[in-house]
Protein backbone atom coordinates (compact mmCIF):
# COMPACT_ATOMS: atom_id res chain seq x y z
CA UNK A 1 0.00 0.00 0.00
CA UNK A 2 3.08 2.53 0.97
CA UNK A 3 4.47 1.69 -2.48
CA UNK A 4 1.09 2.35 -4.39
CA UNK A 5 0.71 5.98 -2.59
CA UNK A 6 4.62 6.54 -3.16
CA UNK A 7 4.12 5.91 -7.54
CA UNK A 8 1.06 8.12 -7.00
CA UNK A 9 2.86 10.94 -5.93
CA UNK A 10 5.64 10.25 -8.45
CA UNK A 11 2.92 10.95 -10.77
CA UNK A 12 1.50 13.93 -9.67
CA UNK A 13 5.02 15.78 -9.10
CA UNK A 14 5.65 14.99 -13.48
CA UNK A 15 2.34 15.72 -14.01
CA UNK A 16 2.57 19.21 -12.53
CA UNK A 17 6.10 19.85 -14.54
CA UNK A 18 6.21 21.83 -17.41
CA UNK A 19 8.30 20.76 -20.50
CA UNK A 20 11.05 23.50 -19.92
CA UNK A 21 11.28 22.12 -16.16
CA UNK A 22 11.95 18.55 -17.27
CA UNK A 23 15.52 19.93 -20.15
CA UNK A 24 16.46 21.86 -16.59
CA UNK A 25 16.37 18.68 -14.74
CA UNK A 26 17.85 16.39 -17.07
CA UNK A 27 20.74 19.27 -18.87
CA UNK A 28 24.29 18.00 -20.01
CA UNK A 29 26.51 19.68 -21.83
CA UNK A 30 26.62 19.76 -25.84
CA UNK A 31 28.63 17.23 -27.17
CA UNK A 32 31.81 18.20 -29.49
CA UNK A 33 32.91 16.99 -32.82
CA UNK A 34 35.99 17.41 -34.25
CA UNK A 35 37.06 17.08 -37.58
CA UNK A 36 41.33 16.77 -38.51
CA UNK A 37 42.26 17.38 -41.87
CA UNK A 38 45.47 16.73 -43.36
CA UNK A 39 46.46 17.53 -47.19
CA UNK A 40 48.62 15.22 -49.53
CA UNK A 41 50.13 15.86 -52.93
CA UNK A 42 49.90 13.21 -55.39
CA UNK A 43 53.25 12.38 -55.35
CA UNK A 44 53.24 11.34 -51.37
CA UNK A 45 54.34 14.53 -49.81
CA UNK A 46 53.12 15.83 -46.88
CA UNK A 47 51.74 19.46 -47.85
CA UNK A 48 49.38 20.19 -44.77
CA UNK A 49 51.37 23.22 -44.28
CA UNK A 50 51.24 24.77 -47.95
CA UNK A 51 46.98 23.99 -47.79
CA UNK A 52 44.37 26.43 -47.43
CA UNK A 53 40.85 24.71 -45.80
CA UNK A 54 37.49 25.43 -45.40
CA UNK A 55 34.69 23.30 -44.13
CA UNK A 56 30.95 23.56 -45.73
CA UNK A 57 32.44 27.04 -47.42
CA UNK A 58 33.79 28.56 -44.41
CA UNK A 59 37.89 29.26 -44.13
CA UNK A 60 38.96 27.00 -40.76
CA UNK A 61 42.29 25.39 -39.86
CA UNK A 62 43.81 21.95 -39.83
CA UNK A 63 40.77 21.64 -37.10
CA UNK A 64 37.41 22.02 -36.87
CA UNK A 65 34.73 21.88 -34.19
CA UNK A 66 30.69 21.15 -34.34
CA UNK A 67 29.02 20.99 -31.31
CA UNK A 68 25.47 19.63 -30.66
CA UNK A 69 22.89 21.49 -28.21
CA UNK A 70 22.26 20.46 -24.82
CA UNK A 71 18.98 18.45 -25.71
CA UNK A 72 19.84 17.45 -29.94
CA UNK A 73 22.36 15.58 -31.70
CA UNK A 74 24.54 17.36 -34.51
CA UNK A 75 24.17 15.42 -37.68
CA UNK A 76 25.11 16.87 -40.78
CA UNK A 77 27.14 16.01 -43.63
CA UNK A 78 30.45 18.63 -43.83
CA UNK A 79 32.15 19.26 -46.94
CA UNK A 80 35.89 19.76 -46.08
CA UNK A 81 37.76 21.54 -48.74
CA UNK A 82 41.35 22.15 -49.69
CA UNK A 83 42.92 24.38 -51.95
CA UNK A 84 46.98 24.23 -53.12
CA UNK A 85 48.85 26.59 -54.98
CA UNK A 86 51.50 23.62 -55.91
CA UNK A 87 54.80 23.72 -54.68
CA UNK A 88 55.80 26.57 -56.26
CA UNK A 89 53.43 28.73 -55.35
CA UNK A 90 52.23 29.47 -59.05
CA UNK A 91 49.58 26.15 -59.87
CA UNK A 92 46.16 25.83 -58.64
CA UNK A 93 45.11 22.37 -57.67
CA UNK A 94 41.72 22.19 -55.17
CA UNK A 95 40.08 18.87 -53.30
CA UNK A 96 36.81 18.21 -51.44
CA UNK A 97 35.82 15.69 -48.96
CA UNK A 98 32.17 14.74 -47.50
CA UNK A 99 32.31 13.37 -44.18
CA UNK A 100 29.18 12.68 -42.29
CA UNK A 101 29.80 14.56 -38.42
CA UNK A 102 27.54 13.04 -35.77
CA UNK A 103 27.95 13.86 -31.92
CA UNK A 104 24.91 13.46 -29.08
CA UNK A 105 24.63 16.06 -26.34
CA UNK A 106 27.26 15.23 -23.89
CA UNK A 107 29.18 13.03 -25.79
CA UNK A 108 33.00 13.53 -28.38
CA UNK A 109 33.88 12.38 -31.50
CA UNK A 110 36.96 12.97 -34.13
CA UNK A 111 36.89 12.46 -37.68
CA UNK A 112 40.08 12.22 -39.45
CA UNK A 113 40.03 13.54 -43.48
CA UNK A 114 43.28 13.13 -45.98
CA UNK A 115 42.52 15.26 -48.94
CA UNK A 116 44.59 14.19 -52.36
CA UNK A 117 45.91 17.49 -54.18
CA UNK A 118 47.33 17.68 -57.54
CA UNK A 119 47.28 16.07 -61.50
CA UNK A 120 50.45 14.31 -61.54
CA UNK A 121 51.99 11.98 -64.42
CA UNK A 122 54.77 10.43 -63.53
CA UNK A 123 57.72 11.10 -66.48
CA UNK A 124 56.53 14.48 -66.37
CA UNK A 125 59.45 16.50 -65.74
CA UNK A 126 60.91 19.94 -66.68
CA UNK A 127 65.01 20.49 -65.80
CA UNK A 128 66.57 23.96 -64.59
CA UNK A 129 70.12 24.97 -63.68
CA UNK A 130 70.18 26.14 -59.98
CA UNK A 131 73.71 28.27 -59.21
CA UNK A 132 76.15 29.24 -58.87
CA UNK A 133 76.37 28.46 -54.78
CA UNK A 134 79.32 30.02 -53.21
CA UNK A 135 80.31 27.67 -50.72
CA UNK A 136 83.49 29.12 -49.70
CA UNK A 137 85.99 32.30 -50.35
CA UNK A 138 89.14 33.64 -49.48
CA UNK A 139 92.34 34.44 -50.67
CA UNK A 140 95.35 32.40 -51.85
CA UNK A 141 98.19 34.35 -50.01
CA UNK A 142 101.48 33.98 -51.30
CA UNK A 143 104.60 35.44 -49.67
CA UNK A 144 108.20 36.78 -51.27
CA UNK A 145 110.53 34.14 -51.55
CA UNK A 146 113.56 35.91 -52.65
CA UNK A 147 115.26 38.46 -51.39
CA UNK A 148 116.93 41.33 -52.88
CA UNK A 149 120.84 41.83 -53.06
CA UNK A 150 120.64 44.42 -50.89
CA UNK A 151 118.71 42.23 -48.10
CA UNK A 152 120.65 40.20 -45.43
CA UNK A 153 120.28 36.60 -46.33
CA UNK A 154 117.80 35.32 -43.72
CA UNK A 155 114.25 35.95 -42.61
CA UNK A 156 112.21 36.48 -39.93
CA UNK A 157 108.47 34.56 -39.57
CA UNK A 158 105.63 36.93 -39.33
CA UNK A 159 101.40 36.24 -39.24
CA UNK A 160 99.77 38.64 -41.53
CA UNK A 161 95.95 39.16 -41.29
CA UNK A 162 93.98 39.82 -44.75
CA UNK A 163 91.32 40.14 -45.00
CA UNK A 164 89.63 39.04 -41.15
CA UNK A 165 92.19 36.23 -41.94
CA UNK A 166 95.66 35.08 -40.60
CA UNK A 167 98.37 33.44 -42.95
CA UNK A 168 102.17 32.54 -42.30
CA UNK A 169 104.50 34.90 -43.72
CA UNK A 170 108.08 35.91 -44.00
CA UNK A 171 109.85 39.17 -43.30
CA UNK A 172 112.99 40.33 -45.00
CA UNK A 173 115.49 42.40 -43.89
CA UNK A 174 116.80 45.65 -45.04
CA UNK A 175 119.40 46.71 -41.53
CA UNK A 176 121.34 49.30 -43.83
CA UNK A 177 120.87 53.13 -43.81
CA UNK A 178 119.93 52.67 -47.56
CA UNK A 179 116.48 52.91 -49.13
CA UNK A 180 115.84 49.38 -51.02
CA UNK A 181 114.46 49.27 -54.41
CA UNK A 182 113.17 46.63 -56.50
CA UNK A 183 110.45 44.97 -58.60
CA UNK A 184 108.63 42.48 -57.26
CA UNK A 185 107.90 39.58 -60.03
CA UNK A 186 104.24 37.11 -59.62
CA UNK A 187 101.77 35.69 -61.58
CA UNK A 188 98.06 36.61 -61.88
CA UNK A 189 95.54 33.79 -61.99
CA UNK A 190 92.03 34.33 -63.07
CA UNK A 191 89.31 32.46 -64.24
CA UNK A 192 87.54 29.08 -63.67
CA UNK A 193 88.94 25.27 -62.87
CA UNK A 194 86.84 22.33 -61.92
CA UNK A 195 87.41 21.11 -58.38
CA UNK A 196 84.33 18.34 -58.80
CA UNK A 197 82.94 16.53 -61.93
CA UNK A 198 79.15 15.94 -62.14
CA UNK A 199 77.87 13.99 -59.15
CA UNK A 200 74.61 12.71 -60.26
CA UNK A 201 71.75 11.43 -58.07
CA UNK A 202 68.89 9.36 -58.60
CA UNK A 203 68.75 9.67 -62.47
CA UNK A 204 71.82 8.61 -65.09
CA UNK A 205 73.51 10.97 -66.77
CA UNK A 206 71.67 14.02 -68.96
CA UNK A 207 73.77 15.45 -71.67
CA UNK A 208 72.44 19.07 -71.55
CA UNK A 209 73.77 19.38 -68.25
CA UNK A 210 77.25 17.64 -69.24
CA UNK A 211 77.32 20.41 -71.96
CA UNK A 212 76.57 23.24 -69.88
CA UNK A 213 79.33 22.07 -67.68
CA UNK A 214 81.66 22.18 -70.82
CA UNK A 215 80.84 25.25 -71.63
CA UNK A 216 80.71 26.34 -68.18
CA UNK A 217 84.11 25.34 -67.22
CA UNK A 218 85.36 26.02 -71.50
CA UNK A 219 87.97 29.49 -70.68
CA UNK A 220 89.76 27.59 -67.48
CA UNK A 221 92.41 29.22 -65.54
CA UNK A 222 94.19 32.09 -67.36
CA UNK A 223 97.93 32.65 -66.06
CA UNK A 224 99.91 35.71 -66.93
CA UNK A 225 103.33 37.73 -65.67
CA UNK A 226 102.80 40.84 -63.61
CA UNK A 227 105.06 43.21 -61.14
CA UNK A 228 104.71 45.96 -59.29
CA UNK A 229 107.91 48.46 -58.07
CA UNK A 230 108.56 47.93 -54.21
CA UNK A 231 110.72 50.62 -52.13
CA UNK A 232 111.75 49.49 -48.44
CA UNK A 233 112.82 52.27 -45.79
CA UNK A 234 116.10 51.76 -44.46
CA UNK A 235 116.23 49.48 -41.41
CA UNK A 236 112.90 47.69 -42.44
CA UNK A 237 111.90 44.53 -42.68
CA UNK A 238 109.43 43.98 -45.58
CA UNK A 239 107.39 41.30 -47.06
CA UNK A 240 106.23 41.44 -50.38
CA UNK A 241 102.68 39.59 -51.08
CA UNK A 242 100.19 38.21 -54.02
CA UNK A 243 96.75 37.62 -52.60
CA UNK A 244 94.47 35.59 -55.24
CA UNK A 245 90.87 35.85 -54.54
CA UNK A 246 88.85 33.47 -55.01
CA UNK A 247 85.17 31.17 -54.16
CA UNK A 248 84.20 27.68 -54.16
CA UNK A 249 80.81 27.38 -56.09
CA UNK A 250 78.57 24.73 -56.71
CA UNK A 251 75.42 24.32 -59.30
CA UNK A 252 72.79 22.23 -59.65
CA UNK A 253 70.57 20.17 -62.06
CA UNK A 254 67.27 20.48 -60.76
CA UNK A 255 64.29 18.82 -61.71
CA UNK A 256 60.99 19.94 -61.71
CA UNK A 257 57.88 17.87 -61.86
CA UNK A 258 54.26 19.19 -62.71
CA UNK A 259 53.23 20.00 -59.19
CA UNK A 260 56.42 22.34 -58.96
CA UNK A 261 58.41 19.83 -56.59
CA UNK A 262 62.24 20.55 -57.28
CA UNK A 263 64.65 17.54 -56.89
CA UNK A 264 69.01 17.93 -57.55
CA UNK A 265 69.60 15.63 -59.96
CA UNK A 266 73.22 16.53 -60.72
CA UNK A 267 76.02 18.77 -59.44
CA UNK A 268 79.41 19.94 -59.83
CA UNK A 269 81.32 21.82 -58.14
CA UNK A 270 84.60 24.24 -59.14
CA UNK A 271 86.77 26.96 -58.19
CA UNK A 272 86.53 30.80 -59.14
CA UNK A 273 89.45 33.18 -59.29
CA UNK A 274 88.33 37.17 -59.04
CA UNK A 275 90.62 39.10 -57.96
CA UNK A 276 94.80 39.80 -57.69
CA UNK A 277 96.26 42.15 -54.85
CA UNK A 278 99.70 42.67 -54.98
CA UNK A 279 101.82 44.66 -52.80
CA UNK A 280 104.39 44.77 -49.30
CA UNK A 281 104.27 45.38 -45.98
CA UNK A 282 107.14 46.74 -43.94
CA UNK A 283 107.88 47.53 -40.51
CA UNK A 284 111.21 48.46 -38.17
CA UNK A 285 113.64 46.12 -38.47
CA UNK A 286 114.04 44.16 -34.78
CA UNK A 287 117.08 45.23 -33.03
CA UNK A 288 117.44 48.96 -35.03
CA UNK A 289 114.00 50.03 -33.91
CA UNK A 290 115.17 53.47 -32.87
CA UNK A 291 116.64 53.76 -36.49
CA UNK A 292 113.50 52.87 -38.69
CA UNK A 293 111.24 55.62 -39.80
CA UNK A 294 108.77 54.84 -42.68
CA UNK A 295 109.79 56.39 -46.17
CA UNK A 296 112.96 57.52 -45.19
CA UNK A 297 116.75 56.15 -45.64
CA UNK A 298 119.81 56.92 -48.11
CA UNK A 299 120.22 56.11 -51.96
CA UNK A 300 123.37 53.66 -52.43
CA UNK A 301 125.08 55.13 -55.28
CA UNK A 302 127.13 51.73 -55.91
CA UNK A 303 123.80 49.62 -56.55
CA UNK A 304 120.99 52.01 -57.63
CA UNK A 305 118.70 51.38 -60.03
CA UNK A 306 118.20 52.90 -63.47
CA UNK A 307 119.80 55.63 -61.88
CA UNK A 308 124.41 53.98 -61.31
CA UNK A 309 126.35 52.82 -63.72
CA UNK A 310 126.12 49.06 -61.74
CA UNK A 311 123.54 46.66 -61.25
CA UNK A 312 121.10 48.28 -63.08
CA UNK A 313 118.02 46.76 -63.88
CA UNK A 314 118.11 44.00 -61.08
CA UNK A 315 114.65 43.72 -58.70
CA UNK A 316 113.45 41.30 -56.44
CA UNK A 317 112.41 37.57 -57.81
CA UNK A 318 108.85 36.81 -56.96
CA UNK A 319 107.93 32.82 -57.11
CA UNK A 320 105.19 31.04 -57.11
Amino acid sequence: MKKFFSLLALVGVLAACQKEDLKTAFKVDPGVATVHATAVAIDGKDITDKVTFSYNGVAGGTSQTFESTMYEAFDQEVTVSAVWTGYDGIRNFSADQKVRVHVLPGGKADYNVTLILGEYNDGEFTYAISGPETIESGFIFNCLTETHSHAAGHAAPVVYSHDGKEYDGYYFMNPTEFVLRGVVNYTKKEGVELVSDIVWTNTDPLQNFIDFKEAWMEDGVVEAPDSFNITVSAFAMYCAYHAIGYSLNKIDYVRINNLGAEEVVGSFTYKSYDSNEAGYYEAACEGHEAHYVAGHGHEDPSHSHGHGTSNAGGGIVYAD
